[in-house]
């Protein structure tokens, strides 16, 4: 039950609409700036290290301050971990069972912040026990002017089957290492309508989360896809970043 709890609260961590409309007066901004809040915990029960971002100077501050509460939203699962595993380690000790002190772990990268555009993914891992513990990321992919959530498929020409172009490329990449994912129905067939993906300069990076496509040994699969063999599909805002 505590792993499926975790994968909900995961789950609201990686919920990223879009969060606002732009100003159109407003001169259009490149860049914003990112600064970190952090936490550092550990007692008898858990180990907690916190990296949290904070986006300070957006224009559009409606958005900012959306985008700001969807990323401190870790502090639910923080204190939900740390109230687990006190009532973990008491039962432990009445029942004579070993008990492991509980782990959480966050941190964060920002893969592209330019052209008006922010590519930020935050990385959360949790343990309660048992053989491993649990690692979520989430990207939040935004048009820093207008507040939005960039989906993928939004990034692509009107009639494009951006799905197919994408799936050939995985494919292709996962020929070359085919004994670390999983094969049949439980291996890669397609990417979803809301696959995640993020940013970087000249690419684009699909992953999948663990036990997706692939064992857990094999960690989060990723996937570059280089702009210039999709630039011709893609609009014209998105060829150039």
């Amino acid at each position: 039950m505590k792993k499926i709890l975790l994968l909900i609260l995961f789950a609201v961590l990686v919920t990223a609409s879009g969060c606002g409309a732009a100003d159109n007066n407003v001169t259009k901004q490149e860049k914003v700036t990112i600064t970190e809040k952090t936490e550092n915990i550990e007692t008898e029960t858990i180990n907690i290290q916190l990296q949290i971002p904070q986006i300070t100077d957006m224009q559009n501050t409606e958005a900012q301050a959306e985008f700001n509460k969807k990323f401190d939203s870790v502090y639910e699962l923080k204190e939900t971990l740390e109230r687990e595993a006190e009532e973990a380690a008491i039962y432990s000790e009445q029942q004579g069972f070993p008990f492991w002190p509980y782990e959480l772990f966050s941190k964060y990268n920002v893969s592209y912040n330019q052209r008006g555009y922010l590519s930020l993914t935050t990385t959360v891992y949790s343990f309660t026990g048992g053989a491993h513990g649990l690692t979520g990321k989430t990207t939040y992919n935004i048009d820093i002017n207008s507040g939005n959530i960039i989906p993928l498929q939004a990034m692509f020409n009107e009639g494009v089957d951006y799905k197919e172009i994408i799936n050939k490329e995985i494919r292709n990449q996962i020929a070359q290492q085919p004994e670390i994912y999983f094969d049949g129905e439980m291996g890669f067939n397609t990417i979803s309508d809301e696959q995640n993906f993020y940013l970087k300069e000249g690419k684009i990076v699909v992953y999948f989360s663990l036990y997706e496509i692939a064992p857990y040994s094999s960690g989060i699969p990723e996937f570059e896809i280089p702009l210039s063999l999709i630039k011709d599909d893609l609009k014209p805002e998105y060829q150039v970043l």
